[in-house]
């Protein structure tokens, strides 16, 4: 009985030691997959030019699980994938680094607007409307749950008034009074400004902010005259993805579905359609 005991206690004791190996096994694993990314991340930054998008980003404002979300899912083309890498990475055959780089245009000017020389760090005031109209129809569609045209600008969903792309008239001049889309709930009292941009990702934070400010008169002006609580939502992601902290907050305050991959691959498929239009 008591050999048996023993060899029972010798057994789980083996087994034991066992699993902590397995273990130690797996955080070393771990600690070095850890480091191997920390020293890739490291060269990257290291990187003259092709690492000013990682040192331009501000860790303390920028999410960079959530910038990097769409890259993690899988879900767009390879093709795409490598592009808008290649954009941040600042490794695309624009005018600008075959005149400054390469030395073989003299011409630096911007394809889309011929009048202007850009840099190639972010696309032009034109690429980033056409994209603020497509993700401001889709928020419409994603994240209200509620089906439009850019032909519709009003629509009632139960006691629920939806405002798209729609001057608000007040009593005195106030000359920002057109946000993207306005939600106002009669039964609850409160409204809602949602204003959609696609800046360049070095300018999410500061575009963020005066989006903020932007609307402030008019927000004093409808309190007043609707007689309802007003806030201004700013659903802000730069052309190549880069989304801040506060994104979540402000998009969780969006009554309805809404999902931060599908809004952020919006932007994304929108800066590789322009991308491929302007340089193929």
């Amino acid at each position: 009985m008591n050999s048996t005991v023993r060899a029972a206690a010798k057994i789980i004791d083996e087994l034991s030691q066992s699993n902590e190996n397995n273990d130690m096994k797996q955080d070393g694993i771990e600690n070095t997959k850890a480091r191997l990314a920390e020293s890739l991340k490291e060269k990257w930054e290291n990187k003259v030019m092709h690492g000013q998008y990682i040192r331009s980003i501000d860790k303390q404002l920028i999410s960079e699980e959530d910038t990097f979300l769409w890259l993690s899912k899988g879900d767009l083309k390879a093709e795409t994938e490598s592009e808008i890498v290649a954009a941040k990475d600042q490794a695309l055959q624009t005018k600008c680094h075959a005149t400054k780089i390469l030395q073989t245009e003299t011409d630096s000017k911007c394809r889309l607007c011929p009048n202007l020389r850009r840099q190639q760090t972010a696309l032009c005031q034109r690429a980033q409307y056409w994209q603020k109209n497509n993700t401001s129809n889709d928020m419409i569609e994603c994240v209200l749950n509620y089906t439009s045209t850019y032909s519709v600008e009003t629509s009632q969903v139960g006691k629920v008034t939806i405002l798209w792309n729609q001057q608000v008239q007040t009593d005195r001049n106030i000359p920002n009074n057109k946000p993207d889309i306005i939600i106002r709930d009669n039964e609850k009292g409160t409204c809602m400004r949602i204003d959609v941009a696609i800046p360049g990702d070095r300018n999410v934070i500061k575009k963020e902010a005066e989006k903020v400010l932007k609307y402030k008169d008019l927000i004093i002006e409808i309190q007043r005259l609707w007689n309802v609580k007003t806030k201004v939502t700013p659903v802000i992601i730069g052309t190549t993805g880069t989304i801040s902290k506060s994104f979540r907050k402000y998009l969780s305050s969006i009554r309805g579905k809404h999902d931060i991959k599908e809004l952020q691959k919006t932007a994304i498929l929108g800066t590789a359609h322009i991308l491929r239009k302007m340089l193929m």
